[in-house]
């Protein structure tokens, strides 16, 4: 079966996306279940789901899940099947027609104990076998669904990323196409020289282990599994249980903010080496969503999200300014709270507000005080691999236009050094 035989059913299935969901488990299930597994071309039907999430049809967070429960439970099926029925698998259709199968996941099993669990999900006519020849073989359930569960977080979007990304770049493929594959094709030769590394390396390190820890594996795997279980138990816990951040704000009267007497905050963002990257030149006093919906008012603009959509348009030539992500950037550890662009006519350059959060607050009206930076940005000229903006002196004509603008909502005045300070109207005076 190929791609052409089953593209109808992808075209129904992107219009009608109330199916997908059910469609994307009962996929990876059975492509997991034993003999069914074996029919069920997974493969490419992974890939046609990876492709729908990358046009933007399915929704990557949802697949991912589905897929990942839908491995899960396949392979927890087979594991029982080969549990109950031991030795008389060999008498079920299609096994009972094609030993083979059931041979070689028995060697494989044999050769490589629990860890074919983990890599046999990834080996072609051997991984709907491999769960239901542990179960008939006597692996303790703890052990199996422990292994399950690691395998099919790695299987899930091992077997979805090259459908996205294809699926991603359809609209892109006139322009990045060559850049693209040179970029698949140096990842895909550096994770089979990583491989490489690491089989070499353990074939010298592992047996040294192993003659002062026979158990050394099994502590591994153990360890392994501990850490990620309470990983992920961290990420559960604080997503619903995430304290507010405790803050240690210290006040200041607006006067002393404006004389810049009380008021010490960092006069340029650096980056992880130290180097000073651009200016902190603007200060603003206010509450964070009146200020952003006084931006949208003039004529400000959200930045386009960093996704795996977006993230392919830094492999094209020629691009414009609005459509290159963003990356988050950071002021003293802090993420930046607020961040809008305003382009120009022809999409040449924009102006960029960022603001971070600060350690003061106004006196007055328990405002908060936010550190920002104004600065103006463009496309890098002839990018060789990857496009990236470049930030510009701001012109004066630029920060007056600015300026000119807020003045009919907000106080502007510039410090004296260089600073521009932006507060509601009725503080001025």
């Amino acid at each position: 079966m190929d791609w052409q035989s089953i593209q109808p059913f992808f075209t129904w299935l992107s219009e009608n996306p109330a199916w997908s969901g059910l469609i994307v488990f009962l996929i990876a299930l059975s492509e997991s279940l034993l003999i069914v597994g074996l029919i069920v071309p997974g493969t490419i039907l992974m890939f046609g789901v990876g492709t729908l999430v990358g046009t933007g049809v399915l929704d990557i967070h949802e697949t991912l899940l589905l897929a990942f429960l839908g491995a899960v439970i396949g392979d927890g099926i087979s594991y029982g099947i080969g549990a109950y029925y031991h030795e008389q698998i060999a008498k079920l259709w299609p096994l009972k027609n094609n030993p083979d199968y059931l041979t070689r996941g028995k060697r494989y099993f044999n050769k490589h104990g629990g860890k074919s669990v983990l890599f046999g999900r990834f080996i072609g006519p051997v991984r709907p076998v491999i769960p239901a020849v542990a179960g008939m073989m006597g692996m303790s359930k703890k052990y199996f669904f422990t292994v399950n569960i690691i395998s099919a977080a790695a299987w899930a979007p091992f077997y979805l990323i090259p459908g996205i990304v294809f699926g991603t770049s359809i609209g892109l493929a006139s322009v990045i196409g060559m850049r693209l594959v040179v970029l698949l094709l140096v990842l895909f030769i550096g994770g089979l020289l990583g491989i490489w590394l690491l089989r070499k390396s353990s074939a010298i390190i592992v047996p040294r282990i192993l003659l002062i820890h026979p158990k050394a594996g099994q502590v591994l795997l153990a360890g392994f599994v501990t850490v990620i279980v309470l990983l992920a138990s961290s990420l559960v816990i604080d997503a619903g249980h995430q304290a507010d951040k405790i803050e240690n704000k210290k006040t200041v009267t607006f006067q002393q903010w404006q004389a810049g007497t009380k008021v010490n905050l960092p006069q340029y963002r650096e980056d992880l080496f130290g180097r000073q990257r651009q200016a902190m030149n603007l200060q603003w006093v206010g509450q964070l969503e009146p200020i952003k919906q006084s931006l949208l008012a003039l004529g400000w603009q959200m930045p386009q999200v960093l996704d795996y959509r977006s993230i392919l348009f830094w492999l094209k030539p020629y691009v414009a300014i609005n459509e290159l992500p963003r990356i988050p950037e950071t002021l003293g550890g802090e993420r930046e709270v607020l961040l809008m662009v305003k382009y120009t006519e022809k999409m040449e350059s924009a102006l960029v507000l960022q603001l971070w959060p600060s350690a003061y607050v106004i006196k007055e009206n328990n405002m908060p005080l936010w550190n920002g930076s104004l600065t103006r940005q463009s496309v890098a000229p002839h990018p060789k691999w990857l496009a990236n903006l470049s930030v510009k002196p701001l012109t004066q004509k630029a920060l007056q236009t600015f300026e000119e603008a807020l003045t009919t909502q907000y106080a502007v005045r510039h410090s004296g050094n260089g600073v521009l300070l932006i507060s509601g109207l009725g503080h001025e005076e």
